[in-house]
């Protein structure tokens, strides 16, 4: 028990939730508002 290495699932699934959530969260703003997009996009 003491190796944190045996138990380490390939993908967490609070990485996997928060992923989730961040594509939908730019799905969202890209319905909403196509130009913040363009902006973030122009300001690299």
């Amino acid at each position: 028990m003491g190796d944190p290495s045996e138990v380490r699932p390939r993908w967490p699934l609070w990485l996997l939730g928060s992923l989730l959530l961040l594509l939908l969260a730019l799905a969202y703003c890209y319905m909403v508002d196509p130009e913040l997009i363009d902006l973030l996009a122009v300001g690299q």
